[in-house]
């Protein structure tokens, strides 16, 4: 790398900003304990961080897998509710070193792998971060693919300017693509911000994202009468194994969506304002959580009721709107979610 960066590409080469401790390879200022001036998270902002991680579409695909195994709301609220509350014990643990230390993930991995050995669980984590981009692009895309098709109705009829030789044959496919290289865009930018100055997105998202989300449960909520089949129908298992294995199957499912994040949690740990600021996360991961999971829950069982099959993917769902209004602001509050999921996690 050092071969590539020095002769043939130079501007890649990141300036080097010199830390406080050690040498430039073991410390630099994103590597320093955070200055006391830039401690700025209280425990309203970290409500607000969960919020912005909670509230996005990739809960809403997560309980569609607990569900698939052939539970109903009974069943999958409480073992969304106990997963999240597994994961916001290790989560909270984590953020209490970097609350403590004021140190990122890459600095205390050290302490368990050595300062070689802890390339690895930083590169690991950095890939599992590019996977997770790539797959929200994808669907905060299709959002943003909603919205303009709600504004200009003939966006539904983008030609495929694909040659027939690449096999797709999706009449869409081009307008999605323009679609996803446009949020890209911009959430590239948006993750150029500094973490310090991340909670007033988080904050945005927290006063903007709930009210949608509530809107999308009590419309679903109106047009069932109750709820629909996936929450007064009864359970009836899909898998050949038991109840309790089951159970313990979604139990694993829901503690897979933030396990990336319990490892990382120093990351914005370290910018608390004391010690006790991140304990907040102890109850906002399940109560936020348990309360989103039940969104995509009832919207999919009013989707099922209403055009006959359950679909889980939200902007599938948005299109099948017929009110423009409803499926404009309905993606741009869905587009805001999935930016602030996508940076809280990534």
């Amino acid at each position: 790398m050092t071969l590539i960066s020095r002769k043939r590409l130079p501007s890649l080469r990141v300036p080097y900003k010199p830390g406080a401790y050690g040498t430039a390879r073991w410390s630099n200022k994103d590597l320093d304990p955070v200055p006391v001036e830039l401690r700025t998270w209280g425990g309203l902002d970290y409500w607000a961080y969960w919020c912005s991680d909670m509230l996005a579409p990739p809960l809403a695909a997560t309980v569609s897998t607990v569900m698939s195994l052939g539970f109903t709301a009974r069943e999958t609220i409480p073992i969304v509710f106990f997963g999240f509350m597994i994961c916001s014990v290790v989560v909270t643990l984590t953020g209490k070193m970097g609350a403590t230390y004021h140190v990122a993930y890459p600095v205390l991995v050290r302490s368990t792998f050595g300062m070689i050995g802890s390339y690895p669980a930083i590169v690991i984590r950095a890939f599992v971060a590019m996977m997770w981009t790539a797959i929200l692009c994808v669907q905060a895309g299709a959002f943003l693919q909603n919205c303009i098709e709600a504004i200009w109705p003939s966006f539904k009829r983008f030609p495929n300017h694909l040659p027939e030789s690449a096999g797709i044959d999706c009449k869409s496919f081009s307008a999605g693509l323009l679609c996803f290289f446009l949020y890209w865009i911009i959430q590239t930018i948006l993750s150029l911000m500094p973490i310090q100055k991340l909670r007033l997105l988080f904050l945005a998202k927290a006063i903007i994202v709930p009210p949608t989300f509530l809107a999308l449960f009590l419309w679903a909520v109106i047009v069932t009468h109750g709820g629909g089949p996936l929450v007064t129908g009864k359970y009836v298992l899909t898998t050949p194994m038991n109840t309790a294995y089951s159970a313990l199957t979604g139990l694993n499912v829901m503690i897979g969506l933030f396990s990336s994040m319990a490892v990382n949690m120093p990351d914005f740990g370290r910018f608390s304002k004391n010690n006790l600021a991140g304990g907040h996360q102890y109850f906002a991961l399940p109560v936020i959580g348990t309360l989103g999971a039940l969104t995509p829950i009832f919207v999919t069982s009013a989707h099922s009721q209403l055009w006959g099959e359950f679909e889980w993917y939200m902007p599938a769902v948005i299109a099948k709107f017929d009110n423009r209004a409803a499926k404009f602001f309905t993606g741009a509050s869905f587009i805001l979610a999935t930016i602030g999921n996508q940076i809280a996690a990534g």
